[in-house]
């Protein structure tokens, strides 16, 4: 008897685990590529987190140049780079800045003109994105943001989404659909659990 209640704990944490995965993740349809400018003390840094799912075909292209941003222009670019260039739509700016020279590691991008991303030709769709960058001896307010808190701009490629951010991005509040999965799960599982006490045999509906 005991095996038999062990088993079917195991089989109900499966099933909630599934249904909440499955009914929370119905509520996503696009990956998002974030670029973040944080003031850190007398320093501003820019964190490039998230990925890219559902990109449209694109065209060989090489960027020759620094590492520096450029806000008047939407311009945020690594450095030189050899890849695809992926047609963007959006802002043609986030801000009235000049180029400002960056020290950057991570992951190669050109991102710039309100309507073109590159990216390495080795990047894999779906995996992360990930660097960071460093403007020392300045403010958010130097480097010309159009605000220096809050969301800057936001660009659509393909199927996805590319925000920047003076300031950290917010943490994603949990959807109301994700929210129904956890619940349905939870409820699934405790009728699960009933029936196994009971002995019953029969299906759930």
């Amino acid at each position: 008897m005991n095996n038999q209640r062990n088993l079917a704990t195991k089989i109900t944490l499966n099933v909630a685990t599934s249904l909440a995965l499955t009914v929370a993740g119905a509520g996503r349809s696009e990956a998002i590529l974030a670029y973040e400018f944080i003031q850190q003390g007398s320093d501003v840094g820019l964190t490039v987190s998230g990925s890219l799912s559902g990109l449209p075909a694109g065209l060989p292209s090489n960027t020759t140049g620094p590492s520096i941003i450029g806000p008047s222009l939407a311009i945020i670019a690594s450095g030189n780079l050899s890849g695809t260039n992926y047609f963007i739509s959006g802002p043609a700016n986030f801000g009235t800045g000049g180029p400002n020279l960056m020290s950057y590691s991570g992951d190669p991008f050109s991102f710039g003109f309100g309507n073109s991303l590159i990216l390495s030709n080795t990047y894999a769709q779906g995996s992360a994105i990930s660097g960071s960058g460093l403007f020392t001896g300045k403010t958010l307010a130097d480097l010309g943001l159009s605000a220096t808190s809050g969301l800057l701009g936001t660009w659509t490629i393909g199927s996805d989404t590319i925000e920047v951010w003076a300031g950290a991005k917010p943490a994603a509040a949990p959807t109301p659909l994700s929210l129904l999965g956890a619940t349905a799960a939870f409820a699934y599982s405790r009728r699960l659990r009933a029936r196994v006490r009971q002995g019953s045999s029969t299906p759930l509906g």
